[in-house]
């Protein structure tokens, strides 16, 4: 049975949208405020590759709602998130990004289906979200309308019917209806395959992450015993089916749903093969397939930690891998308390898109290199280069890490080196192109590009109407060459000419002066002279005036 509570529901609910990645935009916590609300129908266009898309989920009592059926409308490929936890995805490659246009063009008018159960992700009573990021159509212009829209309805049985679509089925021949029929969830109809080993109906659902369930059951028109089978499942088409449930002398009722417990199916797979192992007293009519969720009741259920969901006593809590590893990880419901994760399912994933800050490398002799760690999906454990190549001299890869340093120490033209990353399982590889040169001093104003060691010398005379040379050595920085400091002057002829004169000036003003203070010199010293022979007659006239007096008063005493 289905709720009547729609979470969200195609051509009414208003979404928040972004057009721009954001870190933690599927989270919970995440402050969607400033995010534009539409409805799907206005989103429009975005010329970037991936929208991205969220919705508040209200859960009036956790204990309630088990499983949240969802149908989505794409055309590119899609990505689903609930509580930040990826959920689904649709038309895209495993490990995409906000760069990744879907893998082929999906028929905008049919929907995929796909289920959430809240116990793997952190379902709460009160405020959940729901989130999807919708990418580009392989070669479709990003001018063309975003195409999204979807609807979730909560499932509230103990046990809830989970809901998929699927990319292919296959099976023994089914007589009266279709073998696509026998998953399509009708009661109403019915068909039979041949009553004998090896029978058997195999289906890979749509959703490349996965289907998750706990209970496959089978509805029949009529009643049958005495048969068994096995449900087999599988991650991906490279690995081997496991057995997820193998019973012998079963019985099934008339007008009935009758189920088996699959604690295994929590885990999460793309393919599953029902396969009968003992033939039935008479033949088997089916009316449809049913995977579903059941919530753990009774005396000694284990309660849930984390990621591994409420299980009875002895059954397993199976859950996803460590990032980078695929399978999955359990715990063993014991006493009432789920065990330690036991890993031995888990395998590593291959390593995927290796990648270096950039694809050349342009590196300056003598200075200190550091070529930061690449990025890459999954585990690498170790980075090599092929066999007999080797990076310039005094440069290193590290093993543990992929960083690249070293000074290197010899000149090299640009070449191309595969710089390799491998774990367990895989090999990824990223080819990128190193050059090593002497370094250079940029050209800085008058100073044109010069090698490291060198001095460049600038001939004023260059620059117009001046005399000189200036002189700048080009040395080796931490990074490249740098420029010294300069030495020497350019000046101007002008400016020689305006000297010159005023030199000229100032020497003309000095003989001048110098001239003057000569001529005053020599005019003072002739009036001395004069006024010294005339004191000197004056005294000689005195004294023969003198002596004509004495010689007239002896004259009188004779």
């Amino acid at each position: 049975m289905f709720s009547s509570y729609f979470p969200f529901q195609i051509e009414y609910t208003a979404w928040k949208v972004s057009y721009d990645y954001v870190e933690n935009w599927n989270s919970k916590d995440f402050d969607d405020s400033t995010w534009a609300s539409k409805k799907a129908k206005d989103i429009g266009t975005n010329s970037k590759v991936t929208t991205y898309i969220r919705k508040e989920v209200n859960i009036p009592d956790i204990a309630n709602y088990h499983v949240l059926n969802i149908r989505v409308k794409y055309a590119g490929g899609v990505a689903a998130y609930f509580n930040g936890r990826l959920v689904a995805r649709f038309n895209l490659e495993e490990n995409f990004d906000e760069e990744s246009q879907s893998l082929q063009v999906h028929d905008a008018e049919e929907f995929s289906k796909f289920h959430v159960i809240m116990s793997t992700v952190g379902g709460i009573t009160g405020k959940n979200i729901m989130a999807f990021e919708v990418h580009l159509p392989a070669g479709q212009s990003s001018s063309n309308p975003v195409v999204f829209d979807a609807t979730g309805v909560f499932g509230v049985n103990d046990c809830s019917i989970v809901v998929d679509t699927y990319s292919s089925i296959d099976g023994s021949t089914v007589n009266m209806i279709t073998v696509e029929e026998l998953l399509n969830l009708n009661p109403s109809t019915y068909g039979y395959q041949a009553n004998s080993q090896g029978s058997y109906v195999e289906w890979a659902v749509e959703n490349l992450e996965g289907t998750k369930f706990n209970s496959f059951a089978i509805q029949s028109p009529y009643g049958g015993s005495g048969f068994g089978f096995s449900l087999y499942v599988r991650k991906e088409t490279s690995d081997e089916y496991t057995s997820s449930l193998e019973v012998t002398g079963q019985t099934l009722e008339y007008m009935d749903r009758t189920a088996w417990s699959v604690p295994l199916g929590i885990a999460g797979f793309k393919q599953i093969k029902y396969e009968v192992d003992v033939a039935a007293y008479s033949i088997i009519y089916i009316s449809t397939f049913i995977l579903q969720y059941c919530k753990p009741s009774g005396a000694g259920v284990c309660p849930g930690i984390g990621d591994y969901p409420s299980v009875g006593e002895g059954e397993i809590s199976p859950a996803s891998c460590e990032e980078g590893y695929r399978g999955y990880s359990y715990r063993t419901c014991s006493g009432g308390v789920l065990g330690d994760v036991n890993n031995q399912y888990c395998t590593q994933k291959v390593p995927d898109k290796l990648l270096y800050d950039a694809s050349i490398y342009n590196l300056v002799l003598g200075t200190n290199v550091h070529v930061a760690k690449p990025s890459y999906l999954n585990i690498i454990e170790e980075f090599y280069l092929g066999e007999n190549i080797q990076l310039p001299l005094g440069l290193e890869l590290n093993a543990k890490t992929g960083e690249i340093t070293g000074v290197p120490v010899e000149e090299m033209a640009l070449r191309a080196y595969t710089i390799y990353g491998k774990n367990l399982v895989g090999v990824t590889f990223v080819e990128i192109d190193i050059s090593v040169r002497r370094g250079t001093c940029k050209d800085d104003g008058n100073f044109l590009t010069t090698n490291v060691g060198e001095v460049f010398v600038y001939d004023c005379a260059k620059g117009g109407a001046y005399v000189g040379t200036e002189r700048r050595t080009c040395y080796l920085g931490e990074k490249d060459g740098e420029w010294g400091p300069i030495s020497g002057a350019c000046i101007s002829i002008a400016t020689i000419i305006v000297l010159v004169v005023i030199a000229l000036i100032v020497i003309a003003i000095v003989v001048f002066v110098l001239v003057r203070v000569s001529r005053k010199a020599k005019a003072v010293g002739g009036v001395k002279g004069r006024s010294a022979k005339s004191t000197s007659s004056k005294k000689s006239l005195s004294k023969n005036n003198s002596d004509k007096k004495t010689s007239d008063k002896k004259a009188v005493k004779i």
